[in-house]
């Protein structure tokens, strides 16, 4: 099993849910992000291992989805080719500032290794910036943010 592949299925899940058109689930007018601008917080965090969403109550339509990516997780990661059980974590915190959404998706392996990865937008791209010498790069916090 490699690291990547486990990025890449955590990034298909928590897009999907994001994009708000999930045909994984078969919901297709899901709105995490106006949930989680109305939210107390400003965010909704989403646990797809426990299919449950720690961070505070959510729209029933919004918890119902949440419990499906849970049931349809076996089967996408049968599809690539992996266990289910090579995750240890999975979770993804959708938010946004009015003007971008934004979603941080967190996955951690059976070896301990973790990966954070930001992405905004939808479709869900990692934010590119400009480096010091003028080229455009994937994400790095602290840089300025170059539109898509």
């Amino acid at each position: 099993m490699r690291f990547g592949e486990l990025r890449s299925i955590a990034h298909n899940v928590a897009d999907s849910l994001a994009s708000g058109y999930s045909q994984l689930v078969g919901m297709y007018e899901l709105d995490v992000f106006g949930e989680a601008a109305s939210s107390p917080q400003g965010f909704i965090d989403v646990d797809f291992l426990a299919g449950t969403a720690p961070s505070g109550p959510v729209s029933t339509t919004l918890n119902e989805a949440i419990s499906r990516f849970r049931e349809a997780l076996p089967d996408l990661c049968k599809k690539h080719h992996v266990s289910e059980a090579a995750f240890r974590q999975l979770k993804a915190r959708c938010s946004t500032d009015g003007a971008s959404a934004t979603f941080v998706v967190t996955v951690e392996d059976v070896y301990g290794r973790t990966a954070t990865d930001t992405y905004v937008g939808n479709p869900g791209a990692r934010p590119r910036i400009v480096d010091n010498l003028g080229r455009i790069r994937t994400s790095r916090p602290s840089a300025k943010l170059v539109s898509r």
